[in-house]
């Protein structure tokens, strides 16, 4: 029958077989009212046949009504016809919408969380068939496998209804390659409700294993448009599932450009869902980014480390600071101070990273070659602990710091000063040079190296000292003039030299306050000299001189140089039982680089100008290279009084170690990156 009717109707062969099911239906397309108005005169039409042929002539009833039929059938094929008959075959067949999965393959999905809270740990270790304190072990990338592509997985499900196109996101060659990546497209639909396809299975797995996590960005939103140019022409999407560990790193308005991609997506039609992966409490974490410190230091003097910390979901909490010391090439790990406690810098409860500078000083009581450490405690849900440290090396020699002294004068501050450098020879190579000194006199000094026949003419000569200091010099032909202060201040400013300049009454003033070959001297000091409003002759006459306090001002208080005692507190104690001082230099400004260290308490010496503030009685500043220490009175000598001179010692021992490190850090270099984290295609 079915050959026939394809025969009939000029079907190939079997087409009518191929079908699932076939029928006929009428196809002619007319309204109602024209339907009803062929059904009236079909109604009409078989009426009025069937009463005309029954009225008409002698024949029996019977061929009447054969004769009826007849055309009665003639008019119900006519009618057939009007309504166009057709044979209408039916095939079945099944088309499945695609579903885009979105993979994050940034770096950060090796990183293995620590899942606080205890609800979400059990939770995943069931849905993972793991222990518990197995869970730290896995990285996101791998627990992402586990789950969405096992038998029971997400993905594996998926793929029964529709098939699954796989791409990854993130790149570790920025503008040298797409930022999305086809990973596989698994088609394999499950038919009529049967189990996941085992080919499906693997596949998926495949395409998971492909997951490094070694992109150095997680940018969503150009994610998002990847994919939706990658997946035209391809058929219905059904949806895309985007599987990340965290938020857009890219820089800018991240958010608006995400949302745009969003919009771009529904405007297509297409949903997106996101999958996050990783644990959702912020995690804990502190981590020592940098330890700088001196590449070398002279035994006995302190040691400047400076610790930089970056904390993550931990601000306002204290955490314990140990700095360690070993020899380098190994050995065991030993403490140099007592631990510090340190508040963690940033607003309590914010998740944003905040980041802190720590200073600590440490003694250098050992020569050789160390490693030194910093190392801060683990809080108790800490993400991770191996960043909780850093280190670096540190050389302490038993070079001497080699001074040189130039005074105009035998006065007691020079006698003092001389005698103190000459008595350790251990820690300072000095030469002394008194420039009213009879011609036929041997001048002072540690060693016979060091003794001086004239002061140094040529670079050769000058460079060799870390430390000069001139008291109240006096210009000398050929000696202390235009050419030894050119050589003095390139040594200075180039080669990290430390000069220190004690005021006194006899020969400042000229030497300072002029315009002549000493200006590049006034140059390096960091303050403004101002002329001494009396003469000697009037100070003598003077019937009782008032001593007045020098007192430490706070940024004084935390510089090295004043630093007597064990903190800043037991310093400012020492300095306020010191005796009072009955002169200092006029001072007319400090420079805006410096940084005033003792000032004096005298209510009446001050600096010039509406701004007026007490007049310094010493001050630092760098210049080029090097550093300049300013002493504005020459009555130090009077602190000897104080602890049997303890303390006088310590601050001129301060003032050498200051001096003579800028000779020491000409030799390291510290490069910085002035961050923690940065996007890639960022300048660094």
């Amino acid at each position: 029958m079915i050959r026939i009717i394809e025969w009939l109707l000029q079907l190939k062969p079997g087409e009518l077989g191929g079908a699932d099911t076939w029928s006929v239906r009428f196809t002619a397309q007319y309204n109602n009212w024209i339907i009803f108005g062929l059904f009236i005169v079909f109604v009409a039409l078989v009426a009025l046949t069937i009463i005309s042929y029954l009225r008409e002539g002698d024949l029996s009833r019977r061929v009447k009504l054969g004769i009826a039929s007849i055309r009665l059938v003639v008019i119900i094929i006519i009618f057939i016809l009007l309504l166009q008959p057709g044979l209408v075959l039916r095939y079945k067949k099944n088309l499945y919408s695609s579903v885009v999965v979105l993979l994050d393959d940034s770096l950060s999905m090796s990183l293995k969380d620590r899942y606080a809270d205890p609800a979400i740990r059990r939770s995943l270790a069931e849905k993972l068939q793991v222990a518990p304190e197995r869970l730290e072990s896995l990285s996101r990338a791998e627990i992402v496998r586990a789950i969405l592509g096992s038998k029971d997985g997400v993905l594996p499900k998926l793929s029964q209804d529709h098939p699954l196109i796989m791409l990854r996101f993130s790149t570790a060659n920025p503008g040298q390659e797409d930022y999305t990546h086809m990973l596989a497209v698994v088609n394999h639909p499950a038919s009529n409700g049967s189990e996941v396809l085992p080919e499906a299975i693997t596949e998926i797995s495949t395409a998971l294993d492909k997951i490094r996590g070694v992109g150095f960005q997680t940018n969503l939103s150009a994610a998002s448009r990847d994919a939706a140019r990658k997946i035209q022409g391809r058929g219905a999407i059904a949806a895309i599932v985007l599987i990340s560990d965290g938020q857009d790193t890219t820089k800018g308005k991240s958010l608006t450009r995400l949302q745009a991609a969003r919009d771009c997506l529904n405007r297509l039609g297409v949903p997106i869902f996101a999958l996050c992966v990783g644990d959702p409490i912020p995690p804990q974490n502190i981590r020592v980014l940098r330890l700088e410190a001196p590449v070398e230091v002279r035994k006995g003097s302190d040691i400047k480390l400076r610790v930089f910390v970056s904390n993550r979901n931990c601000a306002g909490k204290t955490a314990i600071l140990h700095i360690l010391r070993r020899p380098l090439g190994g050995g065991k790990w030993e403490d140099v101070c007592s631990p510090r406690q340190v508040m963690l810098a940033g607003k309590p409860g914010s998740s944003i990273s905040y980041s802190q500078e720590v200073e600590v000083k440490v003694e250098a009581d050992k020569v050789g070659d160390f490693e030194y450490m910093a190392r801060i405690s683990p809080l108790k849900k800490e993400f991770s602990i191996k960043d909780n440290a850093a280190t670096v090396r540190i050389r302490i020699s038993e070079e001497k710091i080699k001074v040189l002294l130039i005074s105009g004068d035998a006065g007691w501050e020079f006698r003092y000063l001389r005698n103190l450098l000459l008595r350790n020879p251990d820690k300072y190579a000095v030469s002394v040079w008194q420039q009213n000194a009879e011609a036929a006199y041997i001048q002072e000094a540690s060693s016979k190296e060091m003794r001086l026949k004239r002061l140094p003419r040529t670079a050769k000569e000058l460079f060799k000292y870390d430390v000069v200091i001139l008291y109240d010099p006096a210009y000398t032909k050929h000696s202390f003039d235009g050419h030894f202060v050119e050589l003095l201040e390139k040594w200075v400013s180039e080669h990290g030299g430390g000069l220190c300049y004690i005021a006194s009454n006899k020969y400042t003033d000229t030497i300072l306050t002029g315009q002549g070959p000493f200006k590049p001297l006034a140059a390096m000091l960091p303050v403004v000299l101002g002329k001494e409003p009396i003469n000697i002759a009037e100070r003598i006459i003077q019937a009782k001189p008032v001593a007045w306090q020098v007192m430490p001002t706070p940024e004084g208080l935390e510089h090295p140089i004043l630093r007597l005692g064990r903190d800043a507190r037991e310093s400012a104690r020492i300095w306020s039982i010191f005796p009072g001082i009955y002169w200092s230099h006029p001072v007319l400004a400090l420079k805006p680089l410096a940084t005033p260290l003792l000032v004096s308490g005298d209510p009446t010496n001050r600096t010039a100008g509406p701004d007026a503030q007490p007049a310094p009685i010493a001050a630092v500043q760098f210049y080029g290279k090097g550093r300049s220490l300013y002493m504005g009175t020459d009555e130090t000598w009077r602190w000897r009084y104080v602890q049997d001179g303890t303390y006088h010692r310590r601050f001129w021992h301060n003032v050498m170690d200051y001096l003579a490190a800028g000779s020491l850090e000409k030799k390291r270099l510290i490069i910085t990156t002035g961050g923690e984290h940065f996007i890639v295609g960022q300048k660094v």
